[in-house]
Order: C-alpha cells, then structure tokens, then sequence
C-alpha cells in the first residue's frame, strides 16, 4: 500500500493516504505546519519516531517535509473459519 510520511512541525510523524496539506497554523505568525485532508480514509498523527524503521527509512526527515513510502505485510498465523 503506498502512503505518504510526513514529519509534522512538532518533530513526530504522520501517515496518510492522501498527500497532506501545508498550512499556517493558527495563532502561531509564519508557522506552517501538516494537516490531514478532509474525507482522508487513514489519518494517523503523532507517530513517533520507529515508524521509520516501519517504513525502512534510514534517517529522520527535516520537519514539514514528506515522502512517499509503501507498507507492506504478509499473515503470520493463518486465518481461523
């Protein structure tokens, strides 16, 4: 499943969907911070930072930057009917 990384202004990290938007945060002059989407079907923030071992990334982003990354699984124990 591709998705996107982003490091938030506050140093963790959030994982979406759909590329996040970048905006002024209120109350807080010059400061941009990221944003989930409106309708986003995944939307977690506040991640910390072992979501890049994760997402087999080697080092930490610079903060409000994001990457695109694609998670994926297999089952460890079979499903039971």
């Amino acid at each position: 499943m591709k998705l996107y990384l982003t490091r938030q202004l506050n140093g963790l990290y959030m994982l979406t969907a759909l590329k996040p938007t970048f905006a002024d945060m209120l109350g807080s002059e010059g400061k941009v911070d990221a944003y989930i989407q409106p309708g986003e079907p995944i939307g977690i923030r506040n991640l910390c930072d072992k979501m890049l071992i994760v997402a087999g990334v080697d080092k930490p982003l610079k903060r409000c930057t994001t990457i695109e990354i694609e998670l994926t699984g297999k089952v460890l124990k079979g499903l039971e009917d």
